[in-house]
């Protein structure tokens, strides 16, 4: 099955390079560094990053280019402590990163705390499931108190719920973990996101925008 392209009017040629989801709104980062949401058409919004996540209860962070960490108040962005790559926010209560050695980290009401292990690339879903993929392309799991080796090789990982993940590989195959192993969907993303009503987003290469109903 093709998935269908989301026109992405004025956004569309810069290049798109994270897309993130909260239940019916999406956020994007394109390639300029401008953040816009969609709702009913896209808006752009104040600020610069590289990279958004968004929870499901409309926790939303970000990093720019410089890793410097940024949270949505409703109105701007705040400037939070640590300095991160990435970021991945499942809820107020689940909001992981990694720094560009690879160093993970999870926020505590105030800061960050340290946590064992090294990864490229982490989820957090809105039940606190976790998983990563560190250089090697493979697949971990937090098990609550040490990360597990899952099968499969992926480049990137989006945590929806324990039941509902996925991941895009190397090269740009995209898979869906159910029953214990990897199910390709169709298509090729270069970055995915999950929604709560079970579409997956996705960004190509090329920077243009897809979603895929489960």
């Amino acid at each position: 099955m093709k998935m269908p392209v989301m026109e992405c009017h004025g956004i569309r040629r810069a290049g798109l390079i994270t897309v993130a989801v909260i239940s019916v709104v999406i956020m994007i980062v394109t390639g300029y560094g401008y953040v816009a949401a969609q709702r009913n058409g896209w808006q752009q919004m104040p600020g610069s990053l590289s990279q958004i996540s968004a929870g499901s209860d409309r926790n939303v962070w970000g990093v720019n280019r410089e890793g410097k960490v940024w949270r949505w108040s409703g109105r701007d962005w705040e400037s939070m402590p640590g300095r991160l790559k990435q970021i991945s926010v499942g809820s107020r209560d689940d909001i992981w990163g990694v720094t560009e050695s690879d160093e993970v980290y999870r926020w505590k009401r105030r800061d960050w705390e340290r946590v064992e292990g090294r990864l490229s690339y982490i989820s957090t879903g809105w039940d606190g499931t976790v998983w990563g993929v560190n250089r090697n392309d493979e697949v971990w799991r937090w098990s609550g108190r040490r990360w597990e080796r899952m099968p499969g090789a992926l480049k990137q990982v989006s945590v929806g719920t324990r039941d509902w993940v996925c991941g895009v590989t190397s090269s740009d195959e995209v898979f869906r973990w159910k029953d214990g192993g990897w199910l390709q969907v169709d298509g090729r993303l270069a970055h995915i996101s999950l929604s709560s009503d079970g579409t997956i987003w996705g960004v190509s290469r090329a920077g243009q925008v897809y979603k895929h109903n489960r």
